[in-house]
């Protein structure tokens, strides 16, 4: 790798070890397009579903409002910080994260 550019390092060394979670993201991106097809379809097929699949659909939409964004936001701040104070504690108190197991 010596005498490698950036262009160079990130084509034979980053990208190898990056493309499997690439692929992984574009299957998953790829099922989850093709689940939004096929939900009316199961929609119409369920028993307790309204008539019209597609007014479900709407009204599901409607209910995820900026608010629920919002209060989700709040919560994932909340929750980090938690884990923060928790992690800052643990180390003011004098825990080792690190693995204290055999070595061989």
């Amino acid at each position: 790798m010596d005498g490698a550019g950036p262009l160079r390092i990130a084509w034979h060394v980053k990208l190898p070890l990056v493309r499997p979670a690439l692929v992984l993201t574009t299957v998953f991106t790829i099922i989850g397009t093709l689940q939004l097809f096929a939900e009316p379809l199961v929609l119409n097929r369920c028993p307790r579903s309204s008539r019209s699949p597609t007014r479900r659909i709407w009204s599901g939409r409607r209910r995820s409002s900026a608010s629920t964004g919002a209060q989700l936001g709040g919560r994932t701040y909340v929750c980090g910080y938690t884990f923060w104070v928790y992690k800052d504690y643990k180390r003011r108190r004098g825990y080792n994260y690190e693995y204290k197991g055999t070595h061989t």
